[in-house]
């Protein structure tokens, strides 16, 4: 059968029931006319309900809160709408609704979470999976969603708070989701073909974090697994990570095949702490508007760039720094191309500044700074400054003009004391050395690229 509850204010659970369960029954209704108190929920319950399940506060409330948890398989219809004019202030949170199955869930069709007016914080967990198809409006309060097992979102979610995805197995996106704030917490991580849009922070805690063919866009961008220097980010299909203020990453492994992570803004910095490996491959980059700061803490930890994959520092700021800091090695753990160095080719792969094709090694003090664990600090330029010149250097070609005195003063004693073909087949130069045939000698040409200061 049925139960209906009605309440001018609250409706609570008993704390002292044995099984914590405090209603069974096909249908439960529940409504809350005037709510309850600015520091209390109006609804409280533990249920069992096989076909339907309803929680309403009505809009002649005050303060509404609704939280119900029921044990069992999921009902065929549940509708839970807080229409009071504030939420409640529980555990220093504005709750306006909190719904927990023990078994699997889906929200969508079937299921109504509302919060009417008062933008509180909604949370929907499971004890099992939880598939999201829709139904949750767009509100400035907080949406949590979270199962034991895995989260799917198959369709898109929005809200102008906070929205925080938590899966215990592996949580899917697969629709694009997004808000003021954004956390996803999950063994593993899956962005597949869709967009993470974040106004501020987006924070992506996983053992493994695949974007394929996705996106993940916020002022702010932290990755990292569940232990510092654990988790490893790949990067496919032209999945990317694009901060607008600061990129940091606390991680294993990044491996991309494709793709990018950037940091944009002038004032944009990356901070990268790597217990493994970097390897960026067939175009992939990382790219700062101010400076790269990576650290390695393994003992064989590298970086490895190929086909056309690069670090590039200052793109929208000068000067800008590419720092790479190896914790446990004292030399190597830089690959470009398959080989052990740091000589970068213009549009090819390697470390960049301002553009791909200035090489960071370009710009002596900057640019480009390792450092190895036994304190050695190794600027490129200065230990091979064969390696720093530019790719392309072309020495400037100064035409040196002298005035004719004869074509101003023909009478002089100087010009008619000039014998005839002296100007066709020997003349002295500025310097006094002696140009014969046109082309001055070797000594004279050293001269003037001296005098001219080049």
């Amino acid at each position: 059968g049925s139960v209906t509850i009605t309440a001018n204010n609250r409706i609570l659970r008993s704390a002292s029931n044995a099984d914590g369960v405090n209603i069974v029954a096909d249908a439960v209704n529940l409504t809350s006319v005037y709510g309850g108190s600015s520091s209390g929920l109006a609804i409280s319950a533990f249920t069992t309900a096989t076909s339907s399940l309803s929680a309403t506060v009505n809009g002649t409330a005050s303060y509404g809160g609704i939280s119900i948890q029921n044990f069992g398989a999921q009902p065929g219809t549940i509708s839970l709408t807080d229409n009071a004019a504030n939420p409640a202030n529980v555990s220093g949170g504005k709750a306006s609704i909190s719904f927990y199955n023990s078994g699997n869930l889906a929200v969508g069709a079937g299921t109504t979470f509302s919060n009417g007016v008062n933008n509180g914080d909604i949370a929907i967990t499971s004890g099992g999976s939880l598939d999201y198809t829709g139904g949750l409006a767009s509100t400035s309060g907080g949406i949590l969603l979270g199962a034991k097992a895995g989260l799917t979102m198959s369709s898109g979610l929005t809200t102008a708070g906070l929205l925080q995805l938590s899966a215990g197995t592996k949580l899917d996106v697969d629709s694009s989701i997004g808000g003021s704030y954004v956390t996803l917490v999950a063994p593993t991580i899956n962005i597949n073909d869709s967009v993470v849009d974040a106004v501020n922070d987006a924070i992506l805690t996983g053992s493994v974090i695949n974007i394929d063919a996705g996106d993940v866009s916020a002022a702010n961008v932290l990755l990292r697994g569940p232990v510092l220097g654990t988790g490893s980010l790949f990067l496919t299909g032209g999945g990317h990570v694009n901060a607008s203020g600061q990129l940091e990453f606390n991680l294993a492994n990044i491996t991309a095949d494709g793709g990018f992570l950037k940091a944009s803004s002038s004032s944009s910095n990356i901070t990268g702490f790597i217990s493994g490996n970097i390897t960026l491959d067939n175009g992939a980059y990382i790219e700062a508007g101010d400076d790269i700061n990576l650290s390695f803490s393994g003992g064989s930890s590298q970086i490895s760039l190929s086909n056309g994959s690069y670090v590039i520092s200052d793109t929208q700021q000068s000067p800008g720094t590419t720092y790479l800091n190896f914790l446990a090695r004292s030399t190597g753990g830089i690959l470009i191309d398959g080989r052990e160095t740091t000589d970068s080719s213009s549009g090819g792969s390697g470390f960049f500044v301002l553009d791909t094709e200035t090489p960071a090694t370009t710009r002596a003090g900057g640019g480009l700074v390792i450092t190895y664990a036994n304190g050695v600090v190794v600027d490129p330029c200065a230990s091979s400054p064969d390696l720093c010149k530019p790719p392309t250097a072309v020495d400037p070609i100064i035409d040196v003009v002298e005035a004719d005195p004869c074509a101003t003063a023909p009478d002089s004693a100087q010009c008619k004391a000039q014998k005839p073909g002296d100007d066709e087949d020997k003349e002295k130069d500025q310097f006094g050395d002696e140009q014969e045939n046109g082309k001055k000698d070797e000594k004279s040409s050293q001269k003037k690229v001296a005098q001219c200061g080049v």
